[in-house]
């Protein structure tokens, strides 16, 4: 589907349950205080959007919003409703990386979107040198980010500075665990998607792998058979499982990441290597025995390398697992009922899934802990992020 072809009335939500409507009755949101299923909590966002669209209640005038380097998912940022600013109903500024020849792709999707979708979504086209005075102008009254530690780092304090509120959603380095209880074959298959979707190049793809010992072996003779049988080449042939890096930059980064972690005492498996010619290509890569100290255990590696791991049972696991500065996302595999509430309460992340791979939906929150960011974007507690709670006592 197209943003031109949708209505003015546009219901991400609606659009969700049609497609999803087999796990409606399924728990989607847990807390101390209640759980939802998927439709509770869709439900949920649309009485909250609708509401605050009737009150007309906002934080402020304009929220800025810097959004990472993909044309395609600038326009799907805002068509599901992923910055809570556009549900209640707050001017938007869109803020775009500025590598050219994504602006030039992108001017042209956002516009649609704009037209379709988004009549308080207002693109604009700036300098990162200019993003600081863009914060800092009192007409915008709050912040939200999508992008690395660096640029969070720099946006909260300037956010801070004007005592503005901000939401950032930043770097991840998700960890993928797997219990001898697991499906195995619904387990290994979904471990490889979720390492590789998008070449790797997503915040919460599963970039840790942490293995039970009973089933390690097994699990990674054959991880590593198709991660190598991937097929990688051009992104516009259906067929292709594995595309470019979006930048030299980038490319060369994750190739120094892999080169340090093996000079560290990392062990080369699979992969390792640029793929020289058009385009930004490196090869699925797998490494076991990483030490702490090296990149690809502390630092979140950005394409197609997967780092796997041992581990003796759940606690030892969950330990290991929480070992990282980052705390986005984290998907648990395993048929046993008590070792699934250790994984939902015990794994230091902002989404954990049990037996399925993480992922973003409208109807839920999302966002991170420790240097993934904080606050939420996405589901009710998404659109409370950018409105202010007003208390009112008549006598």
């Amino acid at each position: 589907m197209k943003a031109s072809d949708l209505p003015l009335n546009y219901n991400a939500v609606e659009i969700l349950e049609r497609n999803l409507a087999a796990r409606g009755d399924k728990v989607a949101l847990y807390s101390l205080e209640r759980e939802l299923t998927f439709r509770q909590a869709g439900d949920e966002v649309n009485r909250l959007g609708n509401a605050l669209i009737k009150l007309d209640v906002r934080l402020g005038e304009t929220v800025a919003i810097l959004a990472p380097d993909s044309a395609e998912f600038v326009c799907a940022y805002f068509a599901a409703l992923k910055i809570g600013a556009v549900a209640a109903s707050v001017n938007t500024l869109l803020k775009p990386q500025e590598l050219d020849y994504i602006l030039r792709d992108a001017r042209a999707r956002v516009l649609v979107a704009h037209q379709a979708l988004l009549p308080s979504l207002r693109p604009i086209w700036n300098q990162l040198d200019q993003v600081e005075h863009l914060i800092v102008d009192p007409r915008v009254k709050a912040v939200t980010l999508t992008g690395s530690e660096r640029a969070g780092s720099a946006v909260a304090s300037a956010a801070a500075r004007e005592i503005k509120k901000a939401v950032l959603e930043l770097g991840g380095s998700d960890a993928f665990i797997v219990m001898p209880s697991a499906d195995f074959k619904a387990a290994l298959t979904t471990a490889v998607k979720a390492r590789t979707i998008n070449s790797g190049q997503s915040c919460i793809a599963a970039k840790r792998f942490f293995i039970a010992d009973k089933v390690y072996d097994d699990f990674l003779r054959q991880f590593v058979e198709r991660m190598r049988a991937l097929k990688i080449g051009d992104p516009l042939d259906e067929t292709t499982e594995i595309g470019p890096l979006a930048t030299e930059q980038i490319l060369n980064g994750v190739h120094d990441q892999v080169q340090k972690s093996v000079v560290a005492g990392a062990k080369l498996l699979t992969g390792g290597n640029r793929i020289h010619g058009p385009g930004f290509f490196y090869e699925p890569t797998v490494l076991v025995n990483v030490p702490r100290n090296s990149p690809a255990y502390r630092e979140e590696v950005f394409g197609p390398v997967a780092s796997i791991f041992r581990v003796r049972d759940v606690a030892d696991a969950i330990e290991i697992a929480n070992d990282s500065p980052f705390g986005l996302g984290a998907s648990a595999w395993t048929g046993d009922p008590t070792e699934k509430e250790l994984f939902a309460s015990e794994l230091d992340a902002g989404v954990v899934f049990i037996n399925g791979m993480v992922a973003s939906d409208p109807r839920l929150p999302f966002g991170g802990v420790k240097r993934s960011g904080f606050g939420r974007e996405l589901g009710a507690a998404g659109i409370r992020e950018f409105t202010n709670i007003k208390t009112i006592w008549i006598s």
